[in-house]
């Protein structure tokens, strides 16, 4: 098994095995994070750019010889607080920080929330609304990041009025379905006003929904599609990235950890460096102590012959 290989297994059952069960694969560093018999988490670590060049220029991988990269490729949420998706984000970045040769972390946006048994994309919900998808929030971008948010301000900071004006599909949506089901919306609203307000009308329905409510639903997440992507929404899904950002203790423990699996060649060195100036010191002391007897000995010779 390589160093590197157990260094991950271990830091894996470390942060995962108290509350999850912990599944690998046979023949790579792929694992499936269970509860309950519901998968979780699955990610895998590689030492292969996945990237496209074009999309990430700003990648800077250090190490071509270790697996650098973990790719997240699916979260999942998992009952209890400590396995609800944004616990499962910190724990895949404790990992992270606590392997030293990883620096950095790849996913797909992939996101969906459910209600009334209606699939909403979480990403365009949380752009609508709060301008960054529920990722990024959590330091995922790529690198056409900063100047999306800044395209999707100005669509999500513009009435609804206006937005009806241009397109004829959500005018008829709004006025319509809009109006039926929300009739104390009015559309001077922003967009992010307005798909906000939806959202909290129809956040807290139960699993079991009644046909007003799945309606509604319904009415939700055909909101995001027209105001969203029909209207110009921008957001990458793929290859969302983030690097391993390590702090001074954490970046000790790390190599400490390391070092305890067989450490690197250099470490090795080092210890027999250190174990031989011992040996040498301890060699050193015997010779001076017996040098020391001669001389102790010769004086009182001496001293012994020269007595009256």
């Amino acid at each position: 098994m390589q160093p590197e290989t157990s260094v991950i297994r271990e830091r894996v059952n470390e942060i995962f095995g108290s509350n999850f069960t912990v599944r690998k694969a046979f023949s790579s560093d792929k694992y499936e994070i269970v509860h309950g018999g519901k998968t979780c988490l699955d990610f895998e670590f590689m030492d292969e750019d996945p990237t496209d060049d074009k999309q990430m220029p700003f990648i800077k991988l250090e190490n071509r010889t270790k697996p650098r990269i973990l790719k997240v490729s699916g979260v999942f949420k998992c009952q209890g607080d400590e396995r609800n998706g944004a616990s499962l984000m910190r724990l895949i970045d404790r990992l992270a920080e606590s392997i030293p040769f990883v620096e950095y972390i790849t996913l797909m946006d992939a996101s969906n929330i459910m209600i009334c048994d209606i699939s909403i994309s979480l990403a365009q919900l949380k752009i609508l609304t709060t301008g960054q998808s529920w990722y990024n929030h959590f330091g995922y971008k790529t690198k056409s990041h900063d100047a999306n948010v800044a395209h999707n301000e100005v669509i999500i900071n513009t009435s609804v009025d206006d937005v009806m004006r241009k397109r004829l599909m959500c005018k008829n949506l709004i006025e319509t379905t809009g109006k039926k089901l929300f009739p104390e919306l009015s559309t001077t609203m922003t967009v992010r006003e307005y798909v906000q307000a939806v959202l909290d009308s129809v956040r807290q329905f139960p699993e079991n929904c009644t046909p007003d409510q799945r309606e509604k639903a319904s009415f939700l997440n055909t909101l995001i599609f027209q105001v969203g992507w029909m209207n110009d929404l921008q957001y990458i899904n793929w290859d969302l990235i983030k690097r391993v950002e390590r702090g001074p203790m954490t970046m000790a423990s790390s190599a400490s950890s390391a070092q305890g699996h067989g450490g690197t060649k250099r470490s090795a060195k080092r210890k027999r460096s250190r174990s031989a100036k011992r040996k040498r010191s301890r060699i050193n002391k015997r010779k001076r102590s017996r040098i020391n007897k001669r001389i102790n000995k010769r004086s009182i010779t001496r001293s012994a012959t020269k007595t009256p």
